[in-house]
């Protein structure tokens, strides 16, 4: 009787070859070779495929040093990358791009200055970004608290206030840190200062201007 196809040598090593597990089972199951020569077959198949584990693929071993630094350097700088908005909407230390998909083309362009939401807010640009805004009286005589709060940097940190009152203004004046303004701003050591104003006959709010132009 002839034998089954499955226990013929040929088809044992194309098992061993595309299917190692079941063709390891039928070695020694169903061919004639010694058991010293299944043993020795299994060792090596066993240490190719070991072997093939371990060796470096051709795209690591071209790599040179310079290239793996310069990896790690692109993924530093994807950790690093500079944040679409410094605030929570479009404000102080962003870019005129976010202003106006945030707010619209400005009501006024005076070149470096521009005016937003109605001359309601009246921004200083340069190189692209926002270091000067000055809310102005938005006819209500009161401070429009959740707006100023939204154009602040998300990250900034108090580090002193004072009182700059003369015979007509009441000023209060706040100084902050920002990390981002820091990284953001040429040439800026991240400080950035909030001035509220009033009428100090009415008590009558008039502005608040919030400032990170670099050396002020």
């Amino acid at each position: 009787m002839q034998d089954k196809f499955y226990k013929k040598n040929w088809f044992i090593w194309l098992m061993i070859i595309f299917i190692f597990p079941l063709g390891l089972f039928l070695l020694f199951k169903y061919s004639n070779y010694s058991n010293k020569t299944k043993i020795i077959i299994t060792i090596i198949i066993l240490g190719l495929v070991i072997f093939s584990k371990v060796l470096p693929t051709e795209e690591s071993i071209n790599q040179t040093p310079e290239q793996t630094v310069t990896n790690q350097e692109v993924k530093s700088e994807k950790n690093n990358e500079i944040p679409e908005l410094i605030c929570k909407q479009a404000g102080i230390g962003d870019t005129l791009e976010s202003w106006i998909d945030e707010y619209n083309e400005p009501n006024k362009d005076n070149g470096m200055n521009k005016t937003f939401e109605n001359d309601k807010l009246l921004v200083l640009f340069a190189d692209n970004r926002a270091l000067n805004i000055t809310i102005q009286d938005n006819k209500n005589g009161k401070k429009d608290t959740d707006l100023i709060n939204k154009i602040l940097p998300t990250d900034i940190t108090k580090i002193s206030e004072q009182d700059e009152s003369d015979d007509t203004i009441i000023k209060h004046k706040e100084i902050y840190h920002s990390d981002l303004i820091q990284k953001n701003i040429s040439k800026s050591d991240g400080t950035v200062t909030i001035i509220d104003q009033f009428d100090k006959n009415t008590g009558t709010y008039l502005s608040t201007i919030i400032d990170c132009t670099p050396g002020l």
